[in-house]
């Protein structure tokens, strides 16, 4: 019973990291983006663009996120059932 909990575990978290992957390496690229224009343009204030193009980069990406998501939402439900039959 607790390998099939602990596996049920694992699919849940592995189920979020492949629904965020997208966006936190969207945000990371951005985030070494913005460190290489203040390596190359010291004078100018970073921070200040790099609110508003997370911003964007976090709607816009949630936005194709959220049109995909029923899909896959259909796929991880039925993997769930499967596991939650095997407990009982």
């Amino acid at each position: 019973v607790y390998k099939r909990q602990a596996r049920a575990t694992a699919d849940l978290l592995l189920a979020s990291l492949e629904i965020g992957a997208p966006l936190i390496g969207a945000l990371l690229l951005a985030e070494v983006a913005m460190a290489l224009a203040a390596r190359f343009a010291p004078q100018t204030n970073v921070f200040l663009l790099s609110l508003p193009l997370k911003s964007f980069i976090v709607f816009a990406l949630a936005g194709n996120i959220l049109v995909f998501l029923p899909n896959y939402t259909e796929v991880i439900t039925e993997r769930t059932l499967i596991l939650i039959g095997g407990l009982g």
